[in-house]
């Protein structure tokens, strides 16, 4: 370290003579390092301020999107280095590292920014956006007393809600960093980046050990919310594959689409399909008659080749066959294929039992459901099963009410608004591109919320905040142009 200064070398000096005297009067040889650490703690925070908080940010985005989300254990049978990052950068240890970075990032923006910046902030519209995101919490804390009153428990409600804070402070610093069309594709190239990169590992991890993941009970490659980005990553690579005007670029997106497609496959998540799907029919809905004429025989060649793929795959079993059962199990349903009822609707029944039970202002945060409908004991694989259902909007009406769901639907509306926004009024080159991404993102949490436990996840909180925020401040500002 080279101090600089003055001041800096007063500083230094007197650390060294603190951590002399405290050697000298015998203290243990670390405490004596603490004066000495603390200087260096200093000097680096000094030089960290020099730099803008956006490098950070990226820095800490690709490292989210690398690692898996591990919340208490590694998913998968065999370890790989974004599983060892990921349960340094996501388990709990009463709280988790990213919460930490997160708040100090929110902290370093709103300190450093200057007087000038945030009154621009607050006239593009921060203050309310961060009020829409407030109401869910405002929501939660309500939930939290009649549970309270009802004979819940803070801890309980913590496990139910503890990383609803993540959207507000995620939505504060994609407003504030995510100021322009640039820094919101370099977000987008950090994710397909790093995507891909985890992606080429679960191939390679799943060669490598074939008949451990060929396992049923073996139930991820990667993650259970890595396909959320994969088909993020999809997209992104296959628009570049059909629409980039550099050859190289076109055959390195080529190149990188394939394992990313692999490893969404063999990662086995229908609610992934179905989220995909409903983006698609979305998006066809949104699209005019001149853009219908100049696409018409790639759709036309689309549908043939996955209504073809969907009947060869119909009884395939998964992973090779998820299109197909994906699609049955949205038709027909799991209990008629397995003639006993389905866990999840069990779970819905229990949830929609609480509703009738408390229709006002729900049973409160805090509170197990009541398995009235005989759900199988989960708990040696899923403690908290009576607490956190897959459902998360029959779960926020069940134990918030109608004002908890309300928010909640509202917040995911307005963000799929904002994106679709970009997606059909584009004013920039860049546009097109950034709304579809947004786009596919927001319906992808919308069938992790319905079906798979969405909001639960830190990576999937981070995400939605910081591209609601991002979109809420380029939205504003197409508009006022």
């Amino acid at each position: 370290m080279q101090p600089s200064g003055t001041l800096s070398l007063a500083g230094l000096a007197l650390s060294v003579i603190l951590s002399g005297v405290v050697f000298l009067s015998q203290a243990p040889a670390w405490v004596a390092l603490i004066p000495l650490g603390l200087f260096g703690i200093i000097e680096l925070v000094q030089k960290l301020m020099t730099i803008h908080p956006r490098y950070f940010l990226y820095i800490m985005l690709a490292l989210s999107y690398f690692v898996d989300d591990v919340n208490f254990q590694p998913w998968g049978p065999e370890n790989t280095i974004s599983e060892i990052l990921g349960a340094f950068f996501y388990q709990s240890y009463q709280v988790t590292p990213l919460e930490v970075l997160s708040l100090c990032l929110a902290v370093w923006i709103g300190i450093s920014a200057p007087k000038i910046t945030r009154h621009i902030w607050w006239r593009e519209g921060l203050g309310v956006g961060l009020f829409m995101v407030g109401l869910y919490q405002v929501g939660t804390f309500l939930s939290l007393g009649v549970g309270l009153s009802k004979g819940g428990d803070i801890g309980q409600h913590l496990i139910q809600t503890r990383l609803h804070h993540l959207l507000p402070i995620w939505f504060f610093i994609g407003f504030t960093l995510i100021s322009s069309e640039t820094h919101l594709k370099v977000v987008f190239r950090i994710l397909v980046l790093a995507t891909t990169f985890k992606s080429v590992q679960g191939v390679v991890n799943f060669a490598a050990h074939w008949g451990t993941y060929t396992d049923p009970e073996n139930e991820y490659l990667i993650d259970h919310f890595f396909s959320i980005y994969a088909a993020v990553a999809i997209v992104y690579l296959f628009y570049q594959v059909l629409e980039s005007s550099d050859p190289r670029h076109r055959l390195w997106s080529g190149i990188g689409l394939v394992p990313v497609v692999i490893a969404f496959v063999l990662n086995d998540r229908r609610t992934a399909v179905a989220g995909l799907g409903v983006a698609g029919l979305v998006f066809l809905g949104s699209r005019s008659k001149q853009w219908y004429r100049r696409y018409r025989r790639a759709l036309s060649t689309g549908t043939l080749v996955l209504v073809a793929m969907t009947a060869a795959t119909w009884n395939v079993p998964p992973p090779v066959g998820i299109l197909g059962s994906t699609v049955k199990s949205l038709v027909v349903g799991e209990s008629q294929q397995t003639d006993r009822p389905d866990y999840r609707v069990l779970e819905n029944a229990n949830l929609l039992h609480g509703v009738a039970q408390e229709p006002i202002m729900g049973m409160g945060t805090g509170r197990q459901v009541a398995n009235v409908f005989g759900m199988p004991d989960l708990s040696e694989i899923f403690p908290t099963f009576l607490l956190t259902p897959h459902n998360l909007f029959l779960a926020n009406w069940a134990y918030g009410g109608p004002l908890v769901v309300a928010v909640l639907t509202s917040l995911i509306v307005f963000m799929t608004a904002l994106s679709l926004r970009l997606l059909r009024f584009p004013r920039h080159p860049d546009h097109f591109l950034l709304g579809l991404l947004s786009f596919v993102f927001f319906m992808q949490l919308l069938a992790y919320v319905i079906g798979d436990l969405g909001t639960y996840v830190q990576r999937n909180l981070v995400t939605a905040g910081l591209l609601f925020g991002a979109l809420f401040r380029l939205t504003r500002r197409v508009d006022c142009d």
